[in-house]
């Protein structure tokens, strides 16, 4: 009964414990459950996980607006230094560098790069020699940023830029030319809305001299200039520039037609002649005071020489000269004194956009003589490997070192140093002579002539003046008493015929021809310059001197 009791007792205890224990497992599991299934608080685990995600976020758009930024202004100095070194032309580097660092780039500080390339490195320019490339780079350290990696992320930005896209109205190609394009006495070269280029890299490239100038849109040489100051350019003078690639390379005028050997002569005074298109081997000669006009095409000149006398004009739209020839025999032209040259290019056909051309067949270095010449407008390019526009006569500067002859007036109102026994009959008709000698700077009349206050005017023909001079030049104004026709005169010097020392309105054997009031250069000479004594003859009466002048 009591072991019964034991037992039973102990069943129930066991009974308790087991479930209490049974409770206590439910009520963990319950408490679980809860939790399971409470949302209250759950933000603050998301925010403690997702933190570096949003701070790096925010960071990240940050630092972007900060890099696009910094890009944008450095684009800006990109493109100002682009577009200075393409205006400048020379000194890229320092020209791009200046530029740059106003915009707080400069080269070298605060891990920033700037890179000049001539041409591009790469894009759509980098096969033209002219453009130039300017790459400004820098590095920026990353803030936030670094949550995401730790390397500087590099800002780059590249502009290119090309110079001033004018045509090229002079091309010189010869890379060694000294110089390949030259102006010089008294030219005044005016290229119409176009460029003047010279591929030499000589010293100097192009020589602007004496009182010429030059005026164009733009002036580009790879080498260097002299007589920069008498030149006029709308959008700069660049040295130092890549050579330009010839843009007439493929350009081939129609076949040579056949050729007129006959010369042509255009020499009535104030009468205009009309020129055809066709192939010319006699000289083209246009004198003083004429007018040549060409109607529009090409017109080959093949040997022969295109001569334009002092006074003269010769006019053309749409034209284009071609120069050719063989062997040591090429066409040349030679502008006189104060003569005109006007000419515009073809706009369209195979000779578009050129006024003068060199045969590709002309000996590499062969100079191209454009010489004399009051003004010259050219509205076309002149494509070849050298050219120069050389002023013969008046314009050329007069030689200082060797001038001793004052200017000296033949009317007696303020005639100086007049030696013809008798002195001068003013006023009337008087036949006058030579003496045997004169002295330095002393000049006499030889004939009849009438000395009035400001000339002498020949009654006869056969009259002469004589002049004991130094200098290099001799000029006389003279003219027409009756202001129409013409007389043929005769210089000499020291008795002879003046042969290489002839003045641009003479030949060799002196002969020339007064055909209207102007100032006529009757001597040029070369070498040594001493005393010497001048001569010109009359051969028909009606001229009038007023002055000589000495260069």
């Amino acid at each position: 009964m009591i072991l019964r009791k034991i037992c039973h007792s102990l069943q129930n205890d066991v009974g308790h414990q087991v479930s209490r224990i049974n409770l206590f497992q439910v009520s963990r599991i319950n408490l679980f459950r809860r939790f399971l299934r409470d949302q209250s608080g759950s933000y603050v685990i998301l925010s403690a996980l997702l933190m570096p995600v949003l701070v790096g976020t925010a960071g990240l758009g940050t630092e972007v607006g900060w890099w696009y930024y910094k890009h944008k202004n450095m684009q800006s100095a990109a493109d100002s230094g682009a577009v200075s070194a393409a205006t400048a032309g020379s000194n890229l580097n320092a020209e791009a560098n200046a530029i740059t660092a106003s915009y707080g780039y400069a080269n070298g500080v605060s891990n920033v790069t700037v890179a000049v390339n001539q041409p591009p490195m790469t894009g759509g320019y980098s096969s033209n020699p002219q453009a130039i490339e300017v790459i400004v780079s820098q590095p920026q350290q990353r803030l936030l940023t670094a949550l995401f990696g730790s390397d500087p992320v590099l800002i780059t930005a590249r502009a290119v830029a090309l110079p001033n896209a004018g045509t090229g109205c002079v091309l010189a190609l010869d890379s060694t030319a000294s110089p390949a394009v030259k102006v010089s006495g008294g030219n005044q070269l005016n290229l119409i809305n176009c460029n003047l280029y010279s591929d030499s890299n000589a010293s100097p490239s192009l020589n602007v001299s004496g009182s010429a100038t030059v005026s164009a849109n733009q002036v580009g040489v790879v080498g260097d200039i002299s007589g920069a100051s008498n030149i006029t350019a709308t959008n700069g003078i660049r040295t130092g520039m890549r050579p330009v690639a010839d843009p007439y390379a493929n350009v081939s005028p129609p076949p040579e037609p056949s050729c007129s050997n006959a010369k042509i002569t255009v020499n009535s005074n104030g009468k205009n002649t009309s020129l055809s298109p066709g192939c010319y081997s006699g000289s083209i000669t246009v004198n003083a005071g004429a007018t040549l006009n060409q109607s529009p095409g090409i017109y080959y000149l093949d040997g022969a020489n295109l001569s334009v006398a002092g006074n003269a004009t010769i006019t053309g739209a749409g034209v284009t000269l071609v120069f050719t020839g063989s062997g040591s025999n090429w066409g040349t032209a030679s502008i006189g004194s104060n003569a005109i040259v006007n000419l515009t290019a073809p706009t369209s056909g195979a000779t578009q956009g050129i006024v003068i051309c060199g045969d590709r067949n002309m000996p590499v270095g062969t100079a191209f003589n454009l010489t004399g010449g009051g003004t010259q407008n050219l509205g076309g390019a002149i494509d070849r490997e050298s050219v120069a526009f050389e002023a013969h006569g008046p314009e050329v500067g007069a030689d200082w070192g060797s001038l001793k002859s004052p200017e000296t007036y033949v009317g007696h109102h303020k005639a100086e140093n007049f030696a013809s026994p008798g002195g001068a009959a003013v006023n009337t008709r008087h036949l006058y002579a030579v003496p045997p000698r004169l002295r330095l700077n002393q000049w006499a009349l030889s004939g009849e002539w009438t000395v009035k206050a400001e000339a002498a005017v020949l009654n006869a023909a056969g009259g002469r003046i004589a002049y004991r001079f130094h200098a290099r030049d001799l000029h006389l104004i003279m003219g027409l008493a009756a202001r129409r026709g013409a007389v043929p005169f005769r210089v000499f010097i020291d008795g002879q015929p003046p042969s290489a020392g002839h003045g641009s309105d003479v030949d060799h054997q002196g002969n020339g021809t007064v055909t209207e009031q102007r100032l006529y250069q009757l001597i040029r000479q070369s070498g040594p310059i001493s005393d010497r004594q001048f001569e010109i003859e009359f051969l028909d009466s009606g001229v009038e001197a007023f002055a000589f002048t000495f260069g």
